[in-house]
């Protein structure tokens, strides 16, 4: 019960997940299937850790396994060749800057990193919608899990007279306020008169903070969509004891609240 998980079993995991499966249940029940039809003629006993690890291991194990993947040093150095060919074209701005690995804690992929990757992208037709819209109020969002890597994508948008459009994008390593900030100090080094007194984001702490330090005097406002989304989830989730029928009467006085007219 006690003993490592066995390098067989480690690699079977990186498999799996590199195949694109993170969820913790389901790596479990694979792996299962692979150990026993790898070891069916000495079948290891139910409570041999090596080859029988637990949620805990398995969920350590896949977070490596990510961390590993999304920080590649060879689609790093592509990425960093390309953006240095990109850098004479006078119609596009970009920023890169790699991880660099400072000191390992001795297992066999966990790192530490002293500098993240950060990535920002911005064409000359962003800019100048970003100056002529953006001034009123800006929105940023993030998207996850839309490519292999397990990166946080934003997308910082306007409202033009044609609807909606993304005016810059950047990629960072960890969804922090010192990250956020980072990439918004230089989208706002490339934009000196974009200063909207408004913006508009998700329900996350970090891009709330990473804003009103980046925009001083701000007003940050959650969009109504992850506000519902918030409030729905919270409402059906088991653990808070609500039947279906307080959690609709919960949702409308809700609503009500959200969409009542200010005094």
């Amino acid at each position: 019960m006690t003993q490592r998980v066995d390098p067989m079993v480690s690699k079977f995991i990186k498999e799996i997940v590199k195949e694109g499966t993170t969820d913790v249940d389901t790596v479990q029940k694979l792996l299962k299937s692979r150990i026993s039809l790898e070891l069916k003629d000495f079948p290891p006993d139910a409570l041999d850790r090596a080859f029988n690890p637990n949620k805990d291991d398995i969920r350590n194990h896949i977070h490596c396994t990510i961390r590993a993947i999304e920080l590649s040093k060879f689609d790093q150095e592509n990425l960093q060749k390309k953006v240095e060919v990109e850098v004479s074209i006078a119609t596009r701005k970009q920023y890169f800057r790699p991880f660099i690995k400072t000191e390992s804690d001795g297992s066999e992929v966990c790192e530490q990193f002293s500098q993240k990757l950060v990535w920002i992208h911005q064409e000359e037709w962003q800019q100048k919608l970003c100056l002529k819209y953006g001034n009123t109020i800006s929105l940023i969002d993030a998207t996850y899990k839309t490519t292999k890597y397990d990166l946080a994508l934003f997308f910082v948008c306007v409202r033009t007279n044609v609807g909606y459009c993304v005016v810059a994008e950047f990629v960072i390593q960890d969804k922090t306020t010192q990250q956020i900030l980072e990439a918004l100090g230089i989208l706002r080094g490339w934009n000196a008169e974009w200063n909207p007194p408004f913006f508009l984001c998700d329900y996350s702490e970090a891009e709330i903070s990473a804003l009103e330090q980046a925009f001083p005097g701000v007003t940050v406002y959650i969009c109504d969509f992850h506000r519902e989304q918030a409030w729905v989830r919270w409402v059906r989730a088991h653990k808070n004891g609500l039947t279906k029928e307080e959690g609709e009467t919960l949702l409308d006085l809700l609503r009500d609240c959200a969409w009542a007219e200010g005094g």
